[in-house]
Formats: structure tokens, C-alpha cells, sequence
């Protein structure tokens, strides 16, 4: 469905359309709207389209774009949950840039967000780079210094309140958890997000979800649970198995919960399925609730790592858990 926000005046005198289609769109825009953004990868591709096709469950697709006519020729996405969203694929075509076209989709974007009510929108990208300019000057900050991971909210303490402990149960992996992981995911506890994706520190899961998804829905051999509070809708919780590319016919395991929610990795550990293969899971030094979750779930701890994971304030060894077939 497409509503017109209205139109803006650009660099170059002319007007344009800055409208927003939410999912699924009109089949008169999609052709034109997935060409838009079909010079990303794959993984982006492929779930662009599924958005625009309205095949991702609830999650709040939104594309906002500036129109000449029906020509569409800017983009800037959000992907929203229960107050929370993730912003990215913003892209104007070479020969329309410098025009002032992001600048006025973002104008209309950040209204209609703060409208919605005080949520949090996060974002990734490269650190002082122009996008990284045109964020700041719409009131998006940086995590920590020098980042280009970034967040939106008119509530300095959202995340306070987000992430507040109570109870929380062990749900299916759907589409709508994509931005709440990320917001996860930046948060500062527990520096190991995910070995099997290579994410740590304050990070995004934005890829590895894609990957997650794209594995279950495509039969290939992943599995998934999260966890989800009760009171916010927050995800304050995952795990996953995939398959280690390193050692055919062998799994990794990825096990995560928020500081506020360490009896969940209790939780996540007994609603798994696991293959019927070895599955190896790496675990910090001194992470004992999660390491007695484990055992607790069958694994074994086989080795340490010696000073195997580099940290913004030094080195700290990696504790190798496995758990056999069966």
C-alpha cells in the first residue's frame, strides 16, 4: 500500500513525490522497486523481495522513496517490531545523487517514525562516511566512539525499559524478530555474539539473521529458537546451529542471552532440536551460568583457547564445549 507524504523541492528546482509503500506493495511498483535495489547481494535480494511481497510474516516492512512520476528513484527501508527498527538500503542512483533526494526521504521518514510513538531505530554503517554525516544530522548517535553502529530514540534509557528483567519464553524464529536481534545485539554485556558469523562487541546481526532465515526456510539443516519477554516483545535471547563449513558433517552452536536473562540460556538449550552430529559451541572464560547451562544440556567442555578472543580491554581465553550425536 502507498500513501504520499508529500512532495519536496529539490537541489536542482525540480519537485518530486516523497512517498512511503508498505507490504505487500502494488504490483504495478514491485518490478520497478526491487530493480531499485537489486544491486545488493544476495542475501539482500532475497529478502527485499520477500518484503515487498508482503511474505514476511509480521514484521513492518516500509520503503521510502522519492517519485518522479511513477519513476522511482530513492530508497531509504525501515523493518520495525513492536517499537523497534532497523534502517538501511538507502540508495539513490548515481545520476540522481547530490540532488538533496535522501535528505528530504529522511525528513518525512523521521517524522513518521516519531509519530508512531518513542521507539528505537538502529543502523549500521561506515564510520565518518558521508551516510554516517546524514545520520548524524538527524539526530542518530553513534554507540561508542569511532562506530558506525548507531541508534534513535527520543528515550536516552528505551533500552533500560526494553530490557528490563522479567519473565520471557522461548518462541520460533520469525521475520519479526529481525531488527529486535539487533537491537540485541548491540547491547554491551556478553562480548561473543555469534562465532558461527563472526560478530562481536556491540555489533548488528542484521546479515546473520538473513542467513539464519535463509537456512530454515531453504531446508538447510539450520535450527533456531529465541527468546522473547513477555512485557516489551524485546528478544533478549537466541540460539542456533548451523553447519561448520570448517568440518563437514559437524555444527556450531551460537548461544546468547542478555544480562537481565542469563536463565535463558537454560531455556533456549531445552527447546532445541539438535542434529544428529557433533555440535561445538565456544564459550569466554568466566561465563559460568552459561557454561552450567551447557553441561546441564549435555556438552562437555574439550579444551581452552588460550587468550583466543580479542577484547577492547585485552585478550581472554575461549572455552571449546562440545556435545556429541545422540
Amino acid at each position: 500500500m502507498y500513501q504520499s507524504l508529500g512532495n519536496a523541492e529539490l537541489k536542482t528546482g525540480e519537485v518530486v513525490e516523497i512517498g512511503v509503500f508498505t507490504s505487500p506493495v502494488e504490483e504495478e511498483f514491485r518490478e520497478s522497486l526491487n530493480k531499485l535495489l537489486g544491486h545488493k547481494g544476495w542475501e539482500w535480494v532475497w529478502q527485499i523481495g520477500l518484503s515487498v511481497d508482503g511474505k514476511t510474516d509480521t514484521l513492518e516492512n516500509r520503503f521510502y522513496v522519492a517519485r518522479r512520476g511513477d519513476d522511482l528513484i530513492s530508497n531509504v527501508c525501515t523493518f520495525e517490531c513492536k517499537g523497534v527498527g532497523l534502517l538501511g538500503h538507502v540508495w539513490t542512483p548515481p545520476e540522481e545523487r547530490r540532488k538533496g533526494l535522501c535528505k528530504n526521504i529522511f525528513i518525512k521518514l523521521m517524522d513518521d517514525f516519531r509519530a508512531r510513538g518513542d521507539g528505537l531505530m538502529v543502523l549500521g554503517t561506515g564510520f565518518d562516511t558521508p551516510p554516517w554525516h546524514i545520520y548524524k544530522r538527524f539526530d542518530f548517535v553513534e554507540y561508542f566512539d569511532g562506530s558506525g553502529l548507531m541508534r534513535y530514540s527520543a528515550d536516552d534509557d528505551f533500552e533500560k525499559k526494553y530490557f528490563a528483567a522479567g519473565p520471557a519464553k522461548v518462541v520460533e524464529p520469525t521475520w519479526s524478530a529481525y531488527p529486535r536481534l539487533d537491537a540485541l545485539a548491540a547491547e554491551p554485556e556478553e562480548f561473543t555474539k555469534s562465532v558461527a558469523y563472526g560478530k562481536f562487541g556491540k555489533t548488528m546481526l542484521e546479515d546473520a539473521y538473513l542467513y539464519i532465515m535463509h537456512g530454515i526456510l531453504e531446508g538447510e539443516g539450520v535450527s533456531a529458537k529465541l527468546l522473547e519477554s513477555d512485557a516489551t516483545g524485546a528478544i533478549v535471547g537466541y540460539a542456533w546451529t548451523v553447519p561448520d563449513r570448517r568440518f563437514r558433517g559437524t555444527f556450531l552452536l551460537d548461544l546468547y542471552a542478555q544480562a537481565n536473562h542469563l536463565d535463558g540460556h537454560a531455556k533456549l538449550l531445552d527447546a532445541m532440536t539438535w542434529p544428529d552430529a557433533k555440535v561445538t559451541t565456544y564459550v569466554e572464560a568466566g561465563l559460568d551460568v552459561k557454561m552450567k547451562a551447557l553441561e546441564a544440556a549435555g556438552f562437555e567442555r574439550e579444551g581452552t583457547l588460550k587468550g583466543q578472543l580479542v577484547k577492547p580491554d585485552g585478550a581472554a581465553d575461549m572455552l571449546v564445549y562440545s556435545r556429541n550425536a545422540g
